[in-house]
């Protein structure tokens, strides 16, 4: 019998051979570590399960939880998951799907976090709250937990694949609670082109969620979210715990790939296997992302809980895949074409006809089917939310890149993020203005209404100052021309009045017209009529009123009409100077004037008179004239004579 010394030898020769054979593989991504830690992640749970397959029952894996197959989520038409919504189908078959409020059910359109309109947005929300509330949520992390500590779904051919079945799962209860929403997807390359992708308004109320200073989401449409693990929030810790947000050139990369073993790769192979590993895999590149958004998400087993970052995310991996297909495939090509089953480079549960581990009755190659497309979803492509040189970006919530070369839409910055190295004038911040490299808030003045009352100290739009002026009264002149203020309807003068007019003059003396002023001298309106007929010039008689809001402080001069009468005269005050030139007149006849009277109109600086046309032919006196220039005294006896009907005298010289 051989010493200890070589058992322990030889022992410890085997330990070794066994650990760099495993650990070569994941060695090749040593530089990356991010895809390193993955990649041993994902070799550990595999060597795990192998070793619980063999062991002592008393070790055996771990949480297994029990499962019983849901057939109505694995329908690939509207028609066989109507019952499911309580509706009403032709044929399970078809897409032919009555809901019980009678409308029609239609394939689900998936789009961008931030083309969603505020309606379907707030609606995505109130579907996932109440996912999380009657356990689904829960049910489907539990799946994806179980999955991945099983070493299933992950490190080889199957990852694209089981996803897209286990989304669709995911959508096919979400839609039950509304049926005219879908799961949107996350575009993170939008995120990425930030200075900091951590200061994106996604990781706000406005879409996923912020978080509190321990990491946990306090808000969005996942606050509150218990962990399986009985923790009273989920938690992320954006940017803080390595990795990175997958980016455009990661997008083209794996677009630009022709073969399909480069798309449905073996991520996690033996040592054994002829694949030449990268860190540019799909897989490996999702890996970053989630290690990127930290938290529940850092751990792949648990990711699952952060309902709101891990099913948008995957969906737009499952829309790279989508495009992928389109670009290199033919229809046939996409249903049929799964990589080689290889020992040396997957395990045999990921294998073409392996059953979907969790999802049966499913095989892994169910899960390349058109039907997914061609029934139940369909995508809102990247090419709607593009700019260019003078275009900008069709949402909101994004802003158009123009600061490294071809422009791209990339997502607004939150309040405090980090705005630095954009354009001058580049709407990069949300709800706020970019202020030495950081977002702020600017409030800005917001103007008063249109129904809101002018101030008092708000000039008037006149450019005469109306308590200045004074009388001229040329000869030939019969408008009256007085600056009124008329306050309300009550205050509008009768129909039945008509005035001539008096004009202003620098030179005269002010004359003022007041209501509550004793009536030193009166005047019979009625006689008015005569002296119309004989004037050059006739009146416009179109009634005008003042809006309140509009009336000039301490106006000089306002009419108003006695709430006793609706007939009395105006009454009218002259200066004590002027009267001694005045005659002496009879007292004014107060009998209402008949109802065929003319239109009594005030003209003057009135920033908003109307004017309308005479309804009387103008009288023009074709004789040659030269008049005799009067005095003050003499002009205002000549027009109160001409006023009681008296004939005008001579005013022309021979």
């Amino acid at each position: 019998m051989p010493p200890i010394s070589t058992i322990l030898f030889i022992l410890l020769i085997i330990i070794t051979i066994i650990n760099i054979s495993t650990s070569d593989v994941c060695d090749k991504l040593k530089d990356d570590k991010t895809a390193f830690n993955y990649c041993k992640k994902v070799h550990g749970n595999r060597e795990e399960e192998n070793k619980s397959k063999n062991s002592n029952p008393k070790l055996k894996y771990k949480m297994r939880i029990s499962y019983t197959p849901r057939y109505e989520l694995a329908c690939m038409t509207l028609g066989c998951i109507c019952q499911y919504y309580g509706g009403k189908s032709s044929n399970r078959l078809t897409n032919d799907c009555t809901l019980p409020n009678g409308q029609k059910l239609k394939k689900a359109k998936r789009k961008e976090w931030r083309m969603l309109t505020d309606q379907e947005k707030m609606d995505t929300f109130a579907a996932i709250a109440e996912m999380k509330k009657n356990g689904e949520f829960d049910y489907l992390a539990r799946l994806h937990k179980d999955a991945f500590e099983a070493g299933k779904w992950h490190g080889c051919t199957s990852f694209f694949v089981v996803h897209r079945e286990f989304l669709k799962r995911a959508e096919i209860i979400l839609r039950k609670i509304n049926p005219n929403i879908s799961m949107p997807y996350m575009d993170v390359t939008l995120d990425a082109r930030l200075p900091n992708p951590a200061d994106s308004i996604l990781f706000t109320k406005e879409f996923i969620g912020s978080t509190d200073g321990n990491g946990n989401v306090i808000d969005g449409p996942c606050a509150n979210f218990k962990t399986l693990q009985g923790d009273p929030y989920i938690t992320r810790n954006v940017g803080k715990e390595g990795g990175r947000l997958m980016n455009e050139d990661d997008v083209q990369w794996i677009l630009g790939q022709t073969k399909l073993d480069s798309i449905m790769t073996y991520t996690v192979p033996g040592d054994k296997c002829p694949c030449e590993i990268t860190n540019k895999w799909p897989e490996f590149v999702h890996g970053k992302t989630h290690t990127y958004f930290g938290g529940l998400m850092f751990d792949t087993a648990l990711s699952a809980q952060d309902s709101c970052a891990f099913f948008t995310f995957h969906n737009f991996l499952n829309l790279i895949f989508e495009k992928w297909r389109y670009m290199h495939q033919t229809r046939e090509q996409r249903c049929t074409e799964y990589p080689k089953d290889n020992p040396d480079c997957c395990p045999a549960d990921q294998y073409r006809n392996s059953s979907m581990y969790l999802m049966e009755p499913l095989l892994n190659c169910d899960g390349l089917k058109n039907e997914y497309n061609d029934n139940m979803y369909e995508y809102e492509d990247r090419s709607v939310y593009t700019c260019n040189a003078t275009t900008e970006c069709p949402s909101i919530y994004m802003f158009c890149d123009r600061s490294k070369g071809k422009p791209y839409c990339a997502s607004k910055v939150k309040l405090g993020g980090n705005c630095k190295g954009f354009p001058p004038g580049t709407d990069v911040c949300w709800n706020g203005t970019c202020v030495n490299d950081v977002c702020v808030y600017v409030p800005t003045t917001t103007p008063l209404p249109t129904t809101t009352p002018l101030p008092t100290t708000t000039p008037l739009p006149t450019t005469t100052p109306l308590p200045t002026s004074t009388i001229k009264m040329p000869v030939e002149t019969t408008t009256l021309a007085l600056p009124t203020t008329v306050t309300d309807e009550s205050t509008m003068l009768p129909s039945t009045l008509s005035l001539p007019s008096i004009k202003l003059s620098s030179t005269s003396p002010p004359v003022e017209v007041k209501t509550a002023s004793p009536l030193p001298t009166t005047v019979n309106m009625e006689s008015t009529k005569t002296a119309e007929s004989e004037t050059k010039k006739e009146p416009d008689f179109s009634p005008i009123t003042t809006p309140k809001a509009l009336e000039p402080p301490n106006s000089p001069i306002r009419i108003s009409k006695s709430p006793s009468s609706t007939s009395n005269p105006l009454p009218i005050t002259v200066p004590g100077e002027m009267k001694k030139d005045l005659p002496n007149v009879a007292p004014i006849d107060t009998t209402p004037l008949p109802s065929t009277a003319t239109t009594f109109k005030i003209t003057g600086p009135n920033p908003i008179e109307r004017k309308s046309t005479p309804t009387t032919k103008k009288v023009q006196n074709t004789t040659p004239c030269n008049p005799i220039k009067l005095s003050t005294g003499e002009q205002i006896s000549e027009y109160l004579r001409r006023l009681f009907g008296g004939k005008p005298k001579n005013k022309c010289k021979n």
